[in-house]
């Protein structure tokens, strides 16, 4: 009965880490990451007001000098640590001192990212719970289980340094690199529950391949993001974006065709050899159409000035192609299957 609750909530969390990919990138878009100055709390409450009618005189600059207070703290501890270059990074990054009026529709959106964010947790602590349940039998299951727990409160964590350092760009998308990797570990621990009758060994360089090409073009898109961020920061129109956008962008959307040629030859080889309608074939297809879904969302965001709708829907449909890719390999790997 655990286990069935397990496998259940495990699923359960997946789903709601991928949302939670969509909600973050719906916060960027419409520029609410900073909606609530502090963290945890939205304006000193658990529940953000609904106006700016009871909040203090000079509170906009009250959170800044809070958030400068923090900072000096993780100063001290980057450079403790070595970390000097990010050290310097927040010391001098003038973005810090920015002030942020209240706003009730970006304070909400980023409360619900958070309140989403902090249910994922809860998730993740019943999940861990009922992984123990595989004990005896499955001893790595309840081992990444915990250690998913660990990284949902690390995860916290970076989110008030998010917050604290308005926003650099660095550390936004370090946030949501630990998302992908905690997909990643709900992936393995939902595999692991499994039995699989057929053995897929045969594609294991085609499935390593396939993810291996998927992880650079996800580390591309967000140094793209990152440059796109940076311009709109600064004043730039979205539509004269394009005109000043780095090299990795370019990179970016050829590298997305490489992917697509070798995803095909995989759906093209299960075909041969009859297989297009077991587990690993719809698996391929599946992702194929999602590579050219992106594609085709990559050309309407270049040519019509990145409409912010298709943002979300892009970021998405990466982080449940990474999904169905690592589950790819985990599938072509024999000794993943090993208890």
């Amino acid at each position: 009965m655990k286990q069935k609750s397990f496998r259940r909530l495990n699923l359960i969390t997946l789903s709601a880490v991928l949302l939670l990919i969509a909600v973050g990138s719906i916060v960027r878009v419409m520029d609410s990451g900073m909606g609530c100055p502090d963290w945890p709390k939205c304006f000193g409450r658990f529940i953000p007001p609904v106006s700016d009618e009871n909040l203090p005189d000079g509170y906009e600059s009250a959170y800044v000098d809070k958030r400068l207070g923090k900072n000096e703290r993780l100063i001290k501890i980057f450079d403790s640590l070595g970390f000097d270059s990010l050290a310097d990074k927040i010391k001098s990054d003038e973005n810090i001192i920015e002030s942020h009026k209240f706003n009730v529709i970006k304070a909400w959106i980023e409360y619900l990212n958070r309140l989403l964010g902090a249910i994922i947790g809860l998730l993740i602590l019943i999940t861990t719970y009922f992984a123990f349940s595989y004990w005896k039998e499955k001893r790595m299951i309840p081992v990444i289980a915990s250690f998913s727990l660990l990284l949902v409160i690390f995860q916290g964590w970076v989110g008030s340094l998010v917050v604290s350092t308005n926003l650099i760009p660095g550390f936004v998308s370090f946030h949501m690199g630990i998302a992908f990797l905690l997909t990643a570990l709900l992936v393995y621990n939902d595999f692991k529950t499994k039995v699989f009758k057929v053995c897929y060994g045969k594609y294991k360089y085609l499935g390593l391949s396939i993810f291996m090409l998927l992880l650079p073009q996800i580390f591309l898109g967000t140094q793209v993001r990152e440059s796109i961020d940076i311009m709109l920061h600064a004043g730039a129109l979205r539509d004269t974006l394009l005109q000043n956008v780095p090299v990795t962008f370019y990179v970016h959307r050829s590298f997305s065709i490489l992917l697509l040629i070798v995803m095909f030859l995989g759906v093209f080889k299960l075909i041969k050899d009859n297989l297009q309608n077991s587990l690993l074939g719809k698996i391929y297809i599946i992702s194929g159409i999602l590579i050219i879904f992106e594609m085709i969302g990559g050309a309407i965001m270049t040519y019509f000035s990145l409409p912010k709708i298709l943002q979300p829907v892009h970021l998405l449909s990466a982080a449940i192609l990474f999904v169905l890719t690592f589950y790819v390999m985990l599938l072509t790997t024999p000794k993943y299957q090993r208890i």
